[in-house]
């Protein structure tokens, strides 16, 4: 029987057409699982690559996507400078503006060469209206050059616990060496608005700019719109409306040369102080970018505190070679962790470790020991344990592990076994010696009355 040569054709497209859709499904599927595991991951759908949400009583990330990726931090830069320039410098202190100062490639200059103005005014300049010379004159104020000013960035973004950022000058204007993450950034204005100055500036809405010898008096808006409302033109020159967010209290905004929007922004949310950064958004993205971190904290934020900052430990830390044989611990920092939905206190624990083979000299507040909290079995923080005390090293028998104190208890109790055993020995030698004279006494006594007797047997003459 001869195969129908159409029949054939329709079957090898009906295969075709099968293998196809097969092909289609299977690709839709793997698509929508990868989306799926990322929006799991992630929990927020943002126009920035990277940011999170770092909240300062946990000491660590609540949310974050791509958090330790590098990117140019842009003038978020500028927190880190005048933190710099606040610890170095007089706020009262008149600074004379030169040529070096706004001569910054992309710059738009509004300070002017020879204008004399405050190190304070010039903080507010930097920090409300990001203003870029008035950045270079704090940094110029407190190193002879840039690079050596960058090196302080550096140094200082490295003792406040950043491990992966580089800055190479103060301003955040485009530059090779300027790069950061969005956990570093959240720990920078953490350090800034622990700063009473910076955070006072930076909580400002708008500040009237005195006149200067150049300038007529002014008024500043802040560029974190959040701190009062306010509106901003997006890349089509159209206003753009930015409602007032209550929590906020602080942050700053940043921009690349490339039109990359950053922003990092302070506030406090039940009762704790939440920072939430993004990097490399779009102008347009960048104020919901913050709005939904901002909302996505006030819903997921369940504050329970373990144990409290300066809380003594019951179990103490041994001490080898000291005055004492123990030593006091104490929390450096809270035992405040963020509860999962629908847990319990009841699942949250601690557990103290102390550093082995501790030796004395022991300094108050030096640490000895971390104490990890739990939720069920998950490590979720870790915090110092410190000594309550100081420890100074321990006379000879310390180093068998006896205090100072042991071994005056024990040096006067042998003292006292001494002095109890001779007066013991005192006594009985003097027992001894009344003894015998009783016992010489009671002789003598005996042979007075035999003489007496026979001195009378001889006075009467009896011959017995």
């Amino acid at each position: 029987m001869k195969k129908n040569p159409v029949n054939q054709k329709l079957l090898k497209i009906f295969v075709i057409i099968l293998i196809a859709a097969m092909t289609l499904l299977y690709c839709i599927g793997s698509f929508a699982y990868v989306f799926a595991e990322t929006k799991s991951r992630s929990g927020i759908e943002l126009g920035a690559t990277a940011g999170c949400i770092y909240v300062e009583e946990f000491d660590g990330i609540l949310w974050g996507h791509s958090e330790n990726k590098q990117y140019n931090p842009a003038s978020m830069t500028k927190l880190l400078t005048c933190l710099i320039a606040v610890e170095n410098l007089d706020m009262k202190k008149k600074v004379t503006i030169t040529s070096k100062d706004i001569s910054l490639t992309g710059n738009y200059p509004y300070l002017q060469a020879g204008e004399e103005i405050t190190v304070e005014n010039l903080m507010h300049l930097a920090l409300i209206t990001s203003n870029n010379e008035a950045a270079n004159a704090l940094a110029l104020e407190v190193s002879k050059n840039i690079t050596d000013f960058s090196e302080l960035m550096n140094k200082k973004a490295s003792e406040i616990g950043c491990t992966d950022s580089k800055f190479g000058n103060p301003t955040g204007l485009n530059d090779p060496m300027n790069r950061s993450t969005a956990y570093d950034m959240a720990l920078i204005t953490e350090a800034a608005m622990a700063n009473s100055i910076v955070a006072e500036i930076c909580a400002k809405s708008t500040y009237e700019l005195p006149s200067t010898n150049k300038h007529e008096s002014k008024t500043l808006e802040n560029t974190n719109l959040f701190l009062s409302g306010g509106e901003f033109k997006n890349t089509a020159g159209k206003k753009v409306k930015v409602k007032k967010i209550k929590e906020v209290y602080g942050g700053k905004t940043g921009t690349t040369v490339s039109g990359r929007a950053t922003m990092s922004v302070a506030a406090e949310i039940n009762g704790l102080h939440v920072i939430a950064v993004i990097y490399n958004s779009t102008i347009e993205e960048r104020y919901n970018d913050i709005r939904k971190l901002i909302s996505y904290a006030k819903t997921n934020v369940t504050p329970y505190e373990a144990f409290k900052k300066g809380h003594k430990f019951s179990e103490k830390a041994k001490i080898k070679g000291g005055a004492e044989t123990r030593v006091s611990g104490i929390a450096a920092g809270s035992g405040m962790i963020n509860l999962p939905e629908g847990a319990s206190a009841s699942l949250v624990s601690y557990e103290v470790t102390y550093i082995e083979d501790l030796t004395a000299p022991i300094a108050e507040g030096q640490k000895i020991g971390e104490v990890n909290v739990y939720t069920s079995d998950d490590l979720v923080k870790t915090v110092d344990v410190i000594s309550a005390s100081a420890i100074e090293v321990g006379w000879f028998p310390s180093k068998i592990g006896i205090s100072n104190l042991q071994t005056v208890i024990i040096c006067l109790s042998l003292f006292l076994i001494a002095t109890m055993a001779i007066t013991v020995l005192i006594l009985r030698v003097r027992n001894m010696k009344r003894a015998a004279a009783l016992r010489k006494q009671k002789i003598n006594e005996i042979a007075r009355k035999r003489l007496e007797r026979e001195q009378d047997v001889k006075r009467r003459e009896w011959p017995y």
